[in-house]
């Protein structure tokens, strides 16, 4: 049994709709698809709170790896003292908005806090504190962002908290 190939003007035209076809995907070109990027949050929580009971300090963003915005964070955790298989913790919820160069982003995290005490008892014991996050909304170039991930910071008594979020955007 013997093909034909299409060639000259027949073939240009397949090749066309097959190249078309593929750079639209299954929207068929009527939606435009949404941007799903890693995103990383390095900010800082200094020590002290302030009288809003928020904690302040310095942000970094970065979309795919390369620095997009800085600015100052605001971080207000909210803290429920509980019990979980004899280990003492906390059930943390809160918001923390980012005010950067190129917009604000507001985004809400729930999570766990555990004391980790050291073995020698003349040091002070750490916390390490993990959850999830996501967006609440934008502005700027923030505006229309969806999405969130995990975070986790420790912490020291007394001493500046830096923490890390990483996770999902679309734009």
């Amino acid at each position: 049994m013997k093909r034909a190939l299409a060639t000259g003007a027949g073939a240009a035209t397949i090749v066309a709709l097959l190249l078309t076809s593929i750079a639209l995907g299954s929207t068929g070109g009527t939606h435009a698809v949404a941007a799903k990027s890693p995103v990383t949050i390095l900010s800082r929580a200094n020590a002290k709170e302030r009288a809003d009971h928020t904690f302040g300090g310095p942000f970094v963003l970065a979309v795919k790896g390369v620095n997009e915005d800085a600015g100052a964070s605001s971080i207000g955790p909210n803290l429920t003292e509980r019990t979980v298989g004899g280990q003492q913790g906390w059930s943390v919820t809160g918001n923390n908005t980012l005010t950067g160069k190129k917009g604000i982003l507001s985004i809400s995290f729930r999570g766990v806090a555990i004391t980790v005490h050291n073995v020698d008892a003349t040091k002070f014991p750490s916390e390490v504190q993990y959850g999830t996050w996501k967006i609440l909304g934008g502005t700027g170039m923030y505006k229309g962002w969806k999405g969130g991930g995990r975070y986790a910071t420790p912490s020291y008594p007394g001493v500046a908290q830096d923490i890390e979020w990483n996770g999902y955007v679309t734009h």
